[in-house]
């Protein structure tokens, strides 16, 4: 009888480990699965699902093609599956060492956004550029992408189109099977969840607002002075939801000043979420993912020196608030009770993880 065929996963960022999260327990039943990942990944997946996950420690360098040539030797998988991120370049190593072993390899996109950043050589150095040659690239043998727009988009910045696989999105997917089961809230008090980007957790203050004319932290201030000067009965009760890249107390400040925003402490995204009358945010993918739910959203980029990076403005469903008047506006609908349940249909490809999964076995022929 055949041995099953090993897949060797690995990923950095807690957002990529939710398609591949997926996609593993997808290919569980007819294939072996490793699954590797850095601590915030690593966190993650231990919380939102039973996988089992091997800790890749910050003692294995980022950069070692030998360290993980080595891991990969142990298991000489058939394909090698990671996800993205840009200022990790642990992927980036495994892409190369795949290459250097000739394993075939494949990244997982996950957001719609910053799509050359996360395939750069020199990817500690913004170049503020638009574009980029395939010299400036480190690439796998292929990227799976969400949907026919992200693909365009990539392509736009540089990175060659014959290795762009759309196959659609397995959180995204399964996510959209949740809905049937999200409500919003009847209580008098509306709970909003704020979805934190950890802007300046990776760039820092003086380049993460050049980057993107606004930072995490401006945002969330902006709407906390709104909500003070407008919610005299306190309806309004304010959950700060961090990245899981950062650290909880870099919102004390706020929870000190505002008596109306607390930690949020859901064990989970969906828990976070169905706790929630709105979701309020940048352009995290927590606010795509509360669209899908049927939660009313609202993208604010105060300040934004860039086109939008959310995905649902990208495609014309949303638009995003830029000044001020138009976040006053947002919180008098939200104390007056006039939000709206969002109502999308994904254009991501259906049947993600079956799409995947018959991309991975062409890569062995």
């Amino acid at each position: 009888m055949s041995q099953p065929l090993n897949f060797v996963f690995f990923c950095s960022d807690p957002g990529a480990a939710n398609s591949l999260i997926v996609l593993a327990k997808h290919l569980t039943p007819n294939y072996k699965i490793q699954m590797f990942a850095r601590s915030a990944a690593f966190n993650h997946i231990k919380t939102n699902s039973n996988l089992s996950v091997t800790l890749v420690p910050d003692t294995v360098d980022q950069y070692s093609l030998s360290q993980f040539k080595t891991i990969l030797r142990q298991y000489m998988p058939a394909v090698v599956v990671t996800g993205t991120t840009g200022r990790d370049y642990t992927e980036r190593t495994i892409w190369q060492a795949c290459q250097a072993l000739t394993i075939p390899c494949c990244a997982v996109l996950d957001q719609w956004m910053n799509y050359a950043l996360r395939f750069l050589k020199k990817h500690l150095a913004y170049q503020d550029k638009l574009s980029y040659t395939q010299e400036e690239l480190c690439l796998p043998d292929s990227i799976i992408v969400m949907d026919d727009f992200a693909k365009h988009d990539m392509a736009n910045e540089g990175i060659p189109s014959n290795i762009i696989e759309v196959c659609g999105s397995p959180y995204y997917e399964y996510m959209g099977t949740l809905c049937k089961n999200a409500r919003l809230g009847k209580n008098s008090t509306k709970t909003v969840l704020f979805a934190c980007e950890p802007i300046t957790a990776v760039y820092g203050n003086r380049l993460g607002k050049k980057i993107h004319g606004y930072t995490e932290k401006t945002i969330l201030n902006a709407l906390c002075e709104e909500i003070q000067r407008q919610d005299r009965n306190k309806k309004i009760s304010l959950q700060i939801r961090p990245h899981p890249r950062e650290r909880k107390n870099r919102y004390t400040a706020f929870i000190a000043r505002y008596g109306f925003a607390n930690m949020n402490s859901a064990p989970s995204v969906i828990d976070a979420l169905k706790g929630s009358d709105m979701v309020i945010g940048m352009s995290s993918t927590l606010l795509l993912e509360a669209a899908i739910l049927g939660k009313p959203i609202a993208s604010i980029q105060i300040g934004a020196s860039l086109p939008s990076l959310f995905y649902l403005e990208q495609i014309g469903r949303t638009q995003s608030i830029r000044h001020r008047y138009q976040l006053r506006r947002l919180v008098q609908h939200l104390l007056l009770g006039h939000m709206k349940p969002f109502q999308i249909e994904m254009l991501t490809k259906n049947g993600a993880c079956h799409n995947i999964e018959r991309h991975l076995l062409s890569l062995l022929k």
